[in-house]
């Protein structure tokens, strides 16, 4: 029995790798014929198209696709090390496009639920909208948040402290330090340390865990300004 080969389009299959950060010489050892692919001299099986698939991180059907389709960053700003967002043109690894996807689904699930369940509308989110004093601002966190102890708590246990904070506010908040249970994928605190996506009934912040304790706090409180 033959085996099977597919037509697919070689336009898809570069940007895929480029898209997962990649490079012909990274797999050329699990794809030899990569090179061949991607010149339509040679048709890959549907077990090695499969296998790539999971390599790059892209469903399988986006190989048959006549065009390239237009990704765009999924949220306008997160947290970096410097203002450039993207690794290559427009494109974030995928490790991050995926958090964030992941994070969105969750926030979409803890929307549907506060508005079936006729939680109020979270009165954090936008709060300081229009205020530009400063002081003012930080006093209206510490009084939302009743942070009149803080000084009191322990520098170890401040973020643990703060998060519980934020969470008794009906704000969301998540850290890990690889896409979703998936050791294989680390987050890389070099391309984002933490992100917001603020929202009426659930405002959600991520923190990388990869960063420094002290870091992971100031990202928290960085994040935090946003969705006020």
């Amino acid at each position: 029995m033959s085996t099977i080969r597919l037509t697919i389009n070689p336009d898809i299959l570069d940007w895929s790798l480029k898209r997962a950060g990649l490079s012909p010489e990274d797999i050329k050892q699990k794809f030899p014929d990569y090179v061949e692919w991607s010149l339509n001299k040679k048709k890959p099986t549907l077990h090695q198209l499969e296998q790539f698939s999971k390599k790059v991180h892209l469903p399988f059907g986006y190989f048959f696709l006549t065009m390239i389709p237009h990704e765009t960053v999924p949220i306008p700003d997160f947290r970096t090390f410097n203002t450039k967002v993207a690794k290559i043109g427009n494109l974030i690894s995928v490790e991050l496009r995926d958090t964030i996807h992941s994070m969105q689904y969750r926030q979409d699930w803890l929307r549907s639920y506060c508005i079936e369940n006729e939680f109020p509308r979270n009165p954090f989110n936008g709060c300081a909208i229009g205020e530009t004093n400063i002081e003012k601002i930080v006093n209206q966190l510490k009084n939302i948040l009743q942070l009149s102890d803080w000084s009191n708590v322990r520098f170890q246990d401040q973020f643990n402290y703060l998060r519980d904070k934020i969470e008794e506010n009906n704000i969301f908040v998540f850290s890990n330090s690889i896409v979703d249970n998936n050791i294989h994928r680390k987050l890389d605190i070099e391309e984002f340390r933490g992100f917001v996506l603020a929202d009426d009934y659930a405002p959600l912040i991520f923190i990388n865990s990869n960063d420094s304790k002290n870091a992971q706090l100031f990202t928290l409180v960085h994040e935090l300004a946003h969705v006020a």
